[in-house]
């Protein structure tokens, strides 16, 4: 663009999009693949950036797009683009190469305001940091007073993506050393889990330095050519292994951080410095937990009822028992050990939170393969898990039971009921249950087939009436909630996802509990068979909630 200075070229090449040294993960190697970005014409919300001081020249660098907003003057990159303060940069819609700035389709858009997480790290290969690799800014009218969004005829929609596999229509502008006539490229590509990292990747050639920031978009409408943008090119390394051989490309995908960035800078804060993300591991990891319990283990400020909270313990293959707090904002603060890898916890048939003991904290239920019954009033991070008590002992009609789930069926104000599968498919519910023992037994359903194929349980609140509306998994992936279960009766049934929609990896877990501060228990926690877990935050008698995904699936 005449009127344009050169950006030094290792701006948005090397070191962000260096070769990886050392590294024998596959999901790191570039790729060959046939797949190629092709060259057009682009669409008016992505573009590409320029510094125009002492102009001179016509290179560019980095890719970005324009993201819907209240004041409509906000566009999305990478977290390592545009890094010198004291450089004055513009943004510049469907550029169109070798055009002077009054010639551009839709003007030109001064730079403003950057906004990027303090804690990120340009090139960062860490997990935690390179996960923060994503920018926003807020940029003034064009020379004609109009804002970006309006200028370009809308912008993308920031959204999460639904899962870490899917498809995406990825659009950046390669450096002049690579495309010699400024074109952009387009690709339609699916996607997968970047193995150990909470990121997306994707194979298609020509994504040479120039396309960090570029979004992948979902859900691209050809009609407005527009989308939901879920992530943003970049991340590890930059966003790609090496930049000799670009056939593999990561995206920083839009999750809890992204969203607190894009309020800070629609409300024109200074983001405030805060500890990266927690990152609770791959789906390689999450293949060995057995059991996962949700509460109110360790003051995270999700939910208000015992075992409803934002925490989980979670058992693992080897005996090992951690317990992963909430945050308290529906992420993830870390993981502590509660008992270290042994054959006792190996022997966990099926556990669950609830306020057993009416202290209004959660105390951790364990039926054991034995059929012994175990009470654990003080779960706390940190902290073994001491203090036992015997609701049942070894040997008890329990070792017939096959899934348990802590709720409330309006005879106690408290999730101190029980809700219980057993192996021929008979359904129970246990209330007053307690210190002193597994309360009184009401038969819900007498032994049915279909109900001998449950993989999980859970007891929420999801119609704001009290915590006693049952959720069901099966293995094909179905979930079936019945709304309004007391007793004496299950409720009425609703189908929230039909057999088959959540791909072949169905349901291995579940959990229900509050992720967000003084929200109800209407948040669902699922596993699946290739060790993805994601949270449904709001789900309804009705529909799921929004998917937000916490751990990719393991890549085969």
């Amino acid at each position: 663009m005449a009127g344009a200075r050169p950006l030094p070229e290792d701006r948005d090449g090397p070191p962000e999009r260096a070769a990886a040294s050392g590294t024998a993960d596959d999901g790191m190697r570039a790729a060959r693949t046939d797949v190629e970005g092709t060259p057009f014409d682009g669409v008016p919300s992505v573009g590409t950036f320029f510094s125009y001081d002492e102009p001179s020249d016509t290179t560019y660098a980095c890719t970005g797009s324009v993201v819907s907003s209240p004041g409509r003057n906000l566009v999305v990159t990478a977290g390592h683009c545009l890094t010198e303060e004291a450089t004055r940069y513009a943004f510049v819609p469907q550029y169109r190469y070798g055009r002077r700035a009054e010639e551009q389709p839709f003007g030109v858009f001064e730079v403003e305001r950057r906004f990027v997480h303090p804690a990120y790290v340009p090139g960062s290969r860490s997990v935690p940091v390179s996960g923060l690799d994503t920018a926003f800014l807020r940029v003034k009218p064009n020379a004609r007073h109009q804002q970006v969004e309006d200028a370009v005829g809308g912008g993308n929609t920031l959204a999460r993506p639904a899962s870490y596999t899917g498809r995406v229509t990825v659009i950046g502008y390669p450096g002049p050393e690579h495309n010699p006539t400024g074109r952009p490229i387009r690709c339609d590509a699916a996607t997968t889990p970047l193995p150990g990292y909470a990121q997306l990747r994707m194979e298609c050639g020509g994504f040479y330095s120039g396309v960090s920031g570029s979004p992948w978009i979902a859900d691209f409408d050809p009609r407005t050519r527009t989308g939901k943008v879920v992530g943003v090119l970049g991340g590890w390394n930059g966003g790609g292994p090496s930049d000799d051989d670009p056939g593999v490309s990561f995206a920083v995908p839009a999750e809890e951080a992204t969203f607190r960035l894009y309020d800070d800078a629609v409300h024109d804060r200074t983001p405030r410095r805060t500890e990266p993300p927690y990152h609770p591991g791959g789906g390689e990891t999450w293949q060995q937990a057995r059991q996962i319990a949700s509460g109110d283990f360790g003051g995270s400020g999700g939910g208000s009822t015992g075992g409803s909270g934002g925490d989980s313990v979670v058992v693992w293959a080897d005996g090992e028992v951690t317990l992963f707090r909430g945050d308290g904002n529906g992420g993830y603060a870390g993981e502590e050990r509660l008992e270290p890898p042994n054959d006792t916890w190996q022997h966990v048939r099926s556990m669950t939170g609830g306020d057993f003991d009416g202290s209004g904290r959660s105390e951790l239920l364990v039926v054991w393969t034995d059929g012994e019954v175990s009470l654990y009033p003080d779960v706390s991070p940190g902290k073994p898990l001491t203090g036992e008590r015997t609701l049942a002992p070894a040997g008890s009609v329990w070792a017939d039971a096959a899934h348990v789930a802590g709720g409330d069926f309006g005879t106690s104000g408290r999730a101190a009921d029980l809700l219980v599968v057993w192996k021929d498919g008979e359904l129970s519910a246990y209330t007053g249950v307690g210190e002193n023992g597994c309360g009184t037994e009401h038969t819900l359903r007498n032994p049915d087939p279909s109900w001998r194929e449950v993989e999980a349980v859970g007891v929420g609140d999801f119609d704001g009436r009290g915590r006693r509306d049952v959720v069901v998994g099966r293995a094909d992936g179905e979930l079936d909630l019945y709304a309004g279960t007391g007793p004496d009766s299950l409720g009425d049934e609703h189908v929230l996802r039909p057999p088959g929609d959540a791909g072949p990896s169905g349901v291995r877990l579940m959990t229900v509990g509050s992720r967000l501060p003084g929200g109800r228990a209407d948040d669902l926690t699922i596993t699946r068979l290739d060790g993805g877990l994601t949270d449904y935050v709001g789900t309804t008698t009705t529909a799921l909630g929004t998917a937000r995904v916490v751990v990719p699936p393991e890549v085969r």
